[in-house]
């Protein structure tokens, strides 16, 4: 599925496929073997943490009680103060309608946000940051959440600081860290499986089932 043309709503059987699951064209969605629509990166990857995790290294059940209450902290972190300002900055024009008499331009306006929410993200990678390098009491890996192993929260952040069709580098406040992750055996593997190459691809979007042949979200190796 091409990203550029899908979020420009560039007419294709492939967005018909996709506002038949999700009228806001969002990436990724995935149908459930049940026929259940899932969007919202986060809620994707609790919902297969939880139907393919379960006794792995990848489960919560082998989280403190404090590295669990960062998990969930950050997993919701990211959707909520990250993950809007590359919306934003990338279509500022879904975010103000300037008068045709104002006296700046539309285009002018349209910098202006992308410029302020371009600082706003930067301050919430530095804080997300901050809270990783703290680290958790006890805990001292060299995952997020001081684990061993990395977790699907590892993924996502490594995900998002490369969130194409224009990866980033945006952990440049800590790109020790993102390296860390994609240097794990399985890490390159897992995105893979989950249609996500490594170094973000420009196809990191999806839409599909679970057991879908073009687009299957199950590992194609049992995640050990």
């Amino acid at each position: 599925m091409d990203y550029d043309n899908t979020t420009k709503r560039v007419e294709s059987p492939e967005l018909t496929r996709l506002l038949a699951a999700n009228p806001l064209a969002q990436f990724p969605t995935l149908i459930t073997p049940d026929g259940s629509v899932l969007t919202e990166t986060a809620a994707i990857a609790l919902y297969l943490n939880d139907q393919h995790g379960s006794g792995t290294r990848w489960s919560t059940a082998n989280l403190t009680p404090p590295q669990l209450a960062a998990f969930y902290r950050w997993l919701v972190y990211i959707p909520a103060n990250i993950y809007p300002t590359i919306t934003v900055i990338e279509f500022p024009e879904r975010y103000c309608a300037v008068p045709q008499d104002a006296p700046v331009s539309q285009e002018q306006v349209q910098r202006w946000i992308s410029n302020g929410t371009d600082e706003r993200r930067q301050d919430a990678w530095k804080f997300l940051e901050a809270g990783i390098v703290r680290g958790i009491h006890g805990a001292n890996g060299k995952f997020a959440l001081g684990t061993e192993e990395p977790t699907i929260l590892d993924i996502y952040i490594t995900m998002l600081a490369h969130w194409p069709p224009h990866p980033r580098k945006q952990m440049r406040f800590c790109s020790t860290y993102v390296s860390r992750i994609w240097e794990y055996d399985e890490v390159p593997q897992s995105l893979t499986a989950f249609s996500f190459p490594q170094h973000a691809a420009q196809n990191s979007g999806f839409v599909g089932s679970e057991h879908n042949a073009s687009v299957d979200v199950t590992p194609s190796t049992p995640i050990r």
